[in-house]
């Protein structure tokens, strides 16, 4: 092994370390011990992804990484929490064809905000992710985020608050609204690999310096108690930064639910369609469909999902993810899983097979 290799192995692992100390409680029972008390969550994955073939020269080769990240809340009274998501996973590209093994590994604070929190109503106000969209969060599988994942909304500067409405038989609804700018601050670059502070010059959609984009989102279910079934209708407005030519608009509708389909037999599926009118302050329109789902069979997984991505300003023919996920969840939070998935992308077809060890846990 390269000494290079070696070295980011185990810097993968002390940091691996730190984060998981990081994740013990100051107080391990909350109803005891009362505000204040610290709770949260705390992931970690392994994951490597192999190119079995392509027509992309650039997409030959086989990446190993580790992604290690943890939400904490530092809870000061009942209502009120200071809140922070730090990770630790890759924060630069390979070269093309380049084969990685743990290298490029950086840490940074995605989210740190202070919130008050009823049972009816939420402010947040700090660094902050909108709400925008389903798929990119929530698509199962190694993969099935892969496509979707283009427009989500991170690391922005700003505030957002929600309210619930309790509909009765029509359901509960929580309408949520964000008012943000991109973040360059400090916090926008990692430590120990750098992946750069963000600055106005650099451009973007949101990167204005200013609160001058917004989101809002409305999410809703329970409408029934026979079927399982929830949506969600979000909208998001970015403004141009110092390189764009446009404003960016999108709307994104999902709808999800979960079908039991026999004893320790269920069915979780997803469908979601966004539009992004001006995606990154360019040109071009662009359309996503997203649709998939996981089968959950005791304590096995098997997770299909599909997206298309068409740029609708122009002829050119859409890209397209396919892939197939299955895993096993032991107990105690550790899951192994494997992945294949199909891309075409820029009339370009590749295949990768992936591989996943994940171990997740609360406090």
């Amino acid at each position: 092994m390269r000494g290079q290799d070696r070295g980011s192995v185990f810097r993968s692992i002390a940091i691996s370390c730190c984060l998981t100390a990081l994740a013990v409680p100051v107080f391990a029972d909350e109803d005891m011990q009362g505000a204040p008390y610290i709770s949260g969550t705390a992931e970690f994955e392994i994951q490597t992804d192999h190119t079995v073939r392509s027509d992309d020269p650039a997409m030959r080769m086989t990446d190993t990484g580790l992604t290690a990240e943890m939400d904490v809340a530092l809870w000061l009274t009942s209502a009120v929490s200071i809140n922070a998501n730090v990770a630790f996973d890759p924060v630069v590209d390979p070269g093309p064809g380049e084969d990685r093994f743990f290298e490029g590994q950086g840490l940074h604070l995605d989210e740190l905000f202070i919130r008050y929190r009823s049972d009816r109503f939420s402010l947040s106000a700090g660094k902050i992710t909108p709400i925008f969209g389903t798929a990119p969060d929530e698509a199962p599988g190694i993969y099935g985020t892969d496509l979707a994942g283009d427009y989500e909304i991170e690391e922005q500067i700003g505030i957002a608050g929600s309210v619930v409405f309790n509909g009765g038989s029509y359901g509960e609804h929580i309408v949520t609204a964000s008012a943000f700018f991109a973040d360059t601050t400090i916090l926008s670059n990692s430590a120990l690999t750098k992946r750069g502070r963000l600055d106005r010059s650099d451009g973007g959609v949101g990167n204005t310096g200013d609160i001058s984009s917004f989101a809002l989102a409305a999410t809703g279910g329970g409408f029934t108690d026979e079927f399982d079934l929830n949506y969600r209708a979000s909208l998001s407005y970015r403004a141009a930064g110092q390189t764009e030519r446009h404003n960016e608009v999108g709307l994104a509708f999902a709808l999800e639910g979960t079908v039991t389909m026999a004893p320790d037999v269920e069915w979780i599926w997803l469908a979601e369609a966004a539009h992004l009118r001006h995606f990154q302050g360019d040109g071009d329109d662009y359309l996503y469909l997203t649709a998939g789902g996981e089968l959950q069979l005791r304590n096995w997984r098997i997770a299909p999902v599909i997206t298309l991505r068409k740029t609708t300003s122009t002829s050119e023919p859409a890209d397209l993810l396919a892939t197939l996920h299955l895993g096993y969840e032991f107990e105690h939070g550790l899951e192994i899983g494997t992945a294949y998935k199909y891309v075409h992308e820029t009339g370009l077809d590749s295949h990768i097979v992936g591989l996943r060890v994940k171990y997740g846990y609360e406090f």
